[in-house]
């Protein structure tokens, strides 16, 4: 065979070879989960960046509700962690009180990275005379925005 345009079988067997690879891999890209987004307050509050928000306070508050002060720590400002120790930490909670849930209220951004976030906390005290009383509480927390992660402001 003189003609140039003939393929050898093992050349076309190769080239399909590779045309279904590329195909499987361009199928399956678009199957593969989305890369999480930076998530910064400075593109505007978005729905994601009050979402980012909300997770943080209630796991700060289940940490709290658990007892788990090592795990509330963790969402400090790394400046107060820097300066107070999680033993000094742990000492600001008594056991006088037993948190039992908690819900955003309310959430004001500032423009300045900080958020007062409004939660009522359900909790139960010890009172002389009356035994276990159950109220809730709403707390005023603020919040910081700061090297891609939210932060509690100790106050």
């Amino acid at each position: 065979m003189s003609g140039s345009t003939v393929l050898r079988p093992a050349s076309a067997v190769r080239r399909l070879t590779a045309g279904l690879c590329l195909l499987t891999l361009v199928g399956c890209a678009g199957m593969l989960p989305q890369a999480e987004k930076s998530i910064d307050p400075e593109q505007g509050w978005t729905e994601q960046v009050q979402s980012q928000l909300a997770a943080r306070v209630l796991a700060r508050w289940d940490a709290l509700i658990a007892g788990n002060f090592d795990k509330a720590y963790e969402f400090e400002t790394p400046a107060y962690r820097s300066v107070f120790s999680i033993q000094q930490y742990r000492g600001r909670f008594g056991s006088a009180v037993g948190w039992k849930s908690a819900r955003i209220l309310s959430t004001k951004y500032d423009e300045n990275h900080t958020v007062a976030v409004s939660v009522a906390v359900d909790y139960e005290a010890l009172v002389s005379g009356a035994g276990n009383v159950r109220s809730v509480r709403e707390m005023p927390e603020k919040w910081l925005y700061s090297d891609g992660e939210w932060w509690y402001i100790s106050q």
